[in-house]
């Protein structure tokens, strides 16, 4: 009797959550449809899109038609000085940003190295054309000799000696609104 029961479980067991046949052909129609629906949404947005685009573009040159186009600003020449002035402090506070003497290489130390000269020779040529300015300078030239210190000579805490400056002299808010502009609307030559 044994085996009897056996048998039929073996029978029941290879029946239980036998899964069903699969349509193949039909799966991949309803795969291929969707394929096709996708595709075809997608022309529908691009091309949508791109009217509406055209439109947009039709209507403002419509407005504003060839006798409202405002003009260009003329460009104003900068000053050598203030060329050379605009990219010192922005490669300072690059230098500023990026600083961590643990990770300090020889290019990031030749970068600082760099400004810190750039910086000495602007401290001499603003001395006679803007005291505040001649004032950032020096203190930008601290702590950039601080910085430079601390990448070439690393010490514990010499980076926070170097954070410690910048803050008590405020010099990261300092740094950026003192940079000139050099784009439209920049000072005139001569000033």
């Amino acid at each position: 009797m044994k085996h009897e029961d056996e048998d039929r479980l073996e029978d029941a067991l290879g029946e239980f959550r036998r899964p069903p046949q699969l349509d193949r052909e039909g799966l991949w129609q309803r795969i291929d449809g969707a394929l096709q629906r996708r595709r075809r949404v997608r022309r529908a947005i691009v091309w949508t899109s791109a009217m509406a685009a055209a439109l947009v573009l039709g209507v403002l040159v419509g407005r504003l038609g060839p006798d409202r186009i405002p003009p260009r600003p003329a460009p104003t020449a900068v000053s050598p000085y203030h060329a050379v002035l605009a990219s010192t402090l922005g490669e300072a506070i690059l230098v500023l940003e990026d600083f961590d003497p643990s990770t300090a290489t020889p290019a990031t130390s030749a970068r600082a190295r760099h400004t810190l000269a750039n910086v000495r020779l602007l401290m001499e040529l603003s001395k006679e054309r803007d005291s505040s300015t001649a004032a950032l300078l020096a203190d930008l030239e601290l702590v950039l000799a601080q910085a430079v210190y601390a990448m070439e000579a690393p010490s514990p805490g010499g980076g926070a000696r170097v954070a410690q400056t910048v803050r008590q002299r405020g010099l990261a808010a300092r740094l950026k609104g003192a940079a000139p502009r050099t784009g439209p609307g920049a000072m005139p030559m001569g000033i």
